[in-house]
């Protein structure tokens, strides 16, 4: 695949240094298809694919980095600077070699995703490490309000977690609508992670702008494991959005009838309307779920 180019090819000195700095920032490691959410990005995100260094190039990307640190700053039609290519690969190397030349740890593409996110979206954590003891900020945040550590709990990696938590990782950090680390991982139904935000001081029944705690995610996608330990952990079974549903009407959405069974033991109350005045059982009887008639009519209605 072609290089993307960071100099000026109508200049012979400027192209042959581009060229060096290509040819040194190599990868390993084929980068993955694009992960991002946005199809329109994701079809317009180009993946460099390069192959393994050689000892020479490194000790070449080495003199670059200091006699052109200016290229080190150039970035391509994806806002990524030589820094983000590194970040992406396995080459740790590669990795230092780049910063060492490059003006900021912190630089962002047009997504407003800083080298850090790159190397938690690709899994690497020896990148991430790196990058974290070199000044990477954990809780930078990009246009659509994710940060590493949302990437991490999207990817199920406790380890990667547990790194941006011991470096200082908000988990407690407000993203897109007011959620936490603990929404999306409680919305995503992952057990261990929702533990593992909790021992490191997640707040249990933060509202987002909606008023929908992580229990009322939980329960309204089914996820029994989830719902059972924000229970057990105290979760407030009677919170309300901010149109008064329940936790028990977003539980007959798509939740289990054990979901629901649980949060009629641990207190649900079957008669809370919300705003419109539908009750739980009319969004039950509205989904034709009969298993969950029969778990409503088991118990007493006023």
């Amino acid at each position: 695949m072609e290089f993307v180019r960071f100099g000026t090819e109508d200049d012979d000195d400027d192209a042959a240094t581009q060229y060096m700095i290509e040819q040194s920032l190599l990868e390993s490691n084929k980068q993955k298809e694009e992960t991002h959410r946005d199809s329109t990005t994701r079809d317009s995100r180009r993946t460099v694919n390069i192959p393994s260094v050689p000892a020479g190039n490194e000790k070449l990307l080495k003199e670059l980095s200091v006699r052109h640190r200016a290229k080190f700053s150039e970035t391509d039609s994806r806002g990524w600077t030589p820094l983000h290519e590194a970040a992406a690969q396995s080459n740790q190397n590669i990795l230092e070699l780049t910063l060492n030349g490059s003006d900021s740890v912190q630089s962002r593409t047009l997504r407003g995703q800083t080298p850090l996110f790159l190397a938690v979206e690709g899994g690497l954590i020896e990148n991430a490490s790196f990058l974290l003891q070199r000044g990477a900020q954990p809780d930078s945040q990009d246009h659509d309000q994710d940060s590493p550590l949302l990437l991490a709990i999207r990817s199920d990696r406790a380890d990667m977690m547990k790194l941006l938590l011991l470096h200082g990782a908000g988990v407690n950090q407000e993203g897109c609508h007011g959620r936490r680390p603990l929404h999306e991982a409680s919305r995503q139904g992952k057990t261990a992670l929702v533990n593992l935000l909790l021992e490191a001081g997640a707040q249990l029944d933060p509202p987002s702008h909606y008023g929908l705690t992580p229990l009322a995610l939980a329960a309204q996608a089914g996820h029994l494991g989830v719902v059972e330990t924000l229970l057990r952990r105290g979760a407030d079974v009677l919170s309300q959005a901010q149109d008064e549903a329940s936790i028990l009407y977003e539980a007959c959405s798509t939740g289990d009838p054990a979901v629901i069974s649980l949060l009629l033991e641990y207190g649900a109350d079957a008669n809370v309307a919300k705003q419109t005045g539908h009750m739980p059982i009319h969004r039950v009887a509205h989904r034709g779920h009969l298993q969950y008639d029969i778990v409503f009519h088991e118990t007493i209605i006023c």
